[in-house]
């Protein structure tokens, strides 16, 4: 039976599966962010747009929207189709990606996929000092926002992120200590780390 048929769906984050075997730990945590399909939904329909009035343009017809002619046509539109295609791409990256790490006692292995992104790494094991777990700040309608990445940092103290932005801190703390855990890192400090009371920070033994 292989480790993916053994992954376990953690019973505190419906985002986690694990497999914590003789010879490996497995973690998949899946990005699904459902504010993205707002973001997809804007994309679909910026494409649309923007291809037809590109046809109309080069068929000579007049455009579906009104468009700033202060720039040419021949560069603004096909800008235009360049936006939105990114936008679809992180629309679906957010929603459809996953982060596969997996550990051993030679090296870790990190990967995102389906959709081709930034973040896949091998990293050695004996290059691994530490983990810790940083927060970021960020405003949305004139609040504090808060998203968790969890970080590796080296021996030679360079900071590689394992995550993509975590919405619960409860998330990032699972995959850092399991990992830890795995590997027999104690967890100690490190500037930078997000910090909370103690006494809550291990529960999952």
């Amino acid at each position: 039976m292989t480790i993916m048929m053994n992954l376990q769906k953690n019973q505190a984050f419906k985002n986690i599966e694990y497999h914590e075997g003789l010879h490996q730990l497995t973690i998949i945590y899946y990005w699904m962010c459902p504010i993205y399909y707002a973001f997809l939904f804007m994309g679909i329909i910026f494409l649309g747009v923007t291809v037809a009035s590109f046809i109309n343009y080069l068929q000579g017809l007049p455009l579906p929207i009104d468009v700033d002619t202060s720039l040419p046509m021949w560069f603004l539109l096909p800008l235009h189709i360049i936006v939105s295609i990114y936008l679809l791409y992180i629309s679906l990256c957010n929603l459809l990606n996953e982060t596969t790490i997996e550990v051993n006692q030679k090296d870790m292995n990190i990967r995102v996929h389906p959709i081709p992104c930034i973040g896949n790494r091998q990293i050695p094991r004996n290059s691994i000092k530490q983990l810790f777990i940083h927060q970021v700040e960020s405003a949305y309608k004139g609040h504090a926002v808060y998203d968790y990445q969890v970080i590796l940092l080296t021996i030679n103290y360079k900071r590689i992120n394992l995550t993509h932005k975590l919405n619960d801190i409860k998330d990032a703390q699972f995959i850092e200590q399991k990992i830890e855990q795995y590997l027999g890192i104690e967890n100690d400090l490190v500037a930078g780390e997000y910090k909370e009371n103690s006494s809550e920070k291990y529960f999952w033994g």
